[in-house]
């Protein structure tokens, strides 16, 4: 009798979790590291790399006032990118646990839950919601540009 799993890959427990740890205004926040394809300094960036990303910023997302926003999370498989004010460093946690009841409205939708690293308890952004919020972005910008103009109201 087989007593292995049928497929190996689904049996595996992942007992850590590789997370960015970067800065929005004063708030930490982290991304799982196999979210991101790269990370840029905002300003290294060429100008058709710029034109093929769609940039989303942080501090509109969140409602944080404006800061440096210096560098660029780029997601993986490519296309979208978060401008964040600064990435610390990478760190594992040991697990990411589900959001508190305690988050409601907008901030449920944008994280998966949080992570605690050497004394810091910060939300892990989900980087499909970023993707979700991107593609809609680029579909009302395409809908403005292609949209014909208002006609003249006309009262009765």
């Amino acid at each position: 009798m087989n007593t292995r799993p049928a497929n190996p890959a689904n049996s595996r427990v992942r007992l850590s979790s590789s997370i960015i740890r970067f800065r929005v205004g004063p708030y930490t926040m982290g991304i799982e590291a196999e979210s991101l394809r790269e990370i840029s300094r905002d300003q290294d960036l060429s100008g058709q790399r710029r034109k093929s990303l769609t940039i989303l910023s942080a501090h509109e997302i969140f409602g944080v006032p404006t800061g440096a926003e210096l560098h660029l999370l780029v997601l993986n498989p490519g296309g979208v990118a978060i401008r964040v004010d600064r990435v610390e460093r990478m760190v594992v946690t040991a697990r990411i646990s589900p959001l508190p009841q305690a988050f409601q409205g907008e901030e449920r939708v944008w994280f998966r839950g949080l992570a605690w690293v050497e004394g810091v308890v910060f939300p892990i952004l989900d980087p499909e919601r970023a993707w979700r919020e991107a593609h809609s972005r680029a579909c009302e910008t395409i809908y403005r540009a292609g949209a014909p103009p208002e006609a003249p109201s006309t009262q009765v």
